[in-house]
């Protein structure tokens, strides 16, 4: 009909926009809630699927190729790598870093080398997490030294590995992407780190 509708009919409609504009966005919400809680449930299943085959693993070339696997189905983590502490040479070695699917060698750093990430991480027993390396690198370091092996990454996360009060060692986990770790991912690190 002509004229049905008046400035309070349409006061009327904006009032239930508003409320449907709210139902909306909480239902958007919720479905994502959903999705996050299935992603995390799955991931926690992983994780004790991982920590498993880590234990029963006997070198630790096997423990990086099982992490490396599993942890690329969980996020972007081309390049992995546990880091071990000898206390005879006071020195970091990867052996069997894998990056891109391919083993590294050449990884080992001695303590003294103090711009390197992963001797700040055993030295100062720091947890690492940088979306941009070029960038955040001056919070941890004083220059930012060419790899020894494999490619310069972006994004990083690196670990203290220890047992009960003593260091033995570092895990870390890179990406050529920025930002490509949260602290969700660090958080995942940190449980499988313990199987380590």
């Amino acid at each position: 009909e002509k004229h049905a509708y008046t400035e309070y009919h349409l006061h009327v409609l904006k009032t239930l926009a508003s409320y449907t504009v709210i139902a909306i966005e909480n239902a958007r919400n919720y479905e994502r809630m959903e999705k996050e809680v299935a992603m995390r449930t799955t991931d926690l299943t992983r994780i004790s699927v991982l920590g498993k085959q880590i234990t029963s693993q006997l070198t630790i070339e096997g423990i990086n190729t099982v992490l490396y696997e599993g942890l690329n189905e969980m996020m972007d983590a081309p390049s992995f790598g546990i880091g071990i502490f000898d206390p005879e040479d006071e020195a970091i070695s990867f052996p069997g870093y894998i990056e891109e699917g391919k083993r590294l060698t050449g990884s080992y750093f001695k303590i003294s080398e103090h711009d390197r990430m992963a001797v700040v991480c055993f030295n100062k027993e720091l947890e690492v997490l940088i979306g941009d390396f070029q960038s955040e690198h001056g919070k941890y370091i004083t220059y930012n030294p060419k790899p020894k092996a494999g490619r310069a990454v972006t994004s990083l996360i690196y670990l203290p590995l220890k047992i009960k009060d003593r260091k033995i060692g570092v895990i870390t986990v890179q990406s050529f992407n920025k930002h490509a770790f949260k602290e969700y991912h660090m958080n995942i690190l940190k449980g499988l780190a313990a199987y380590v």
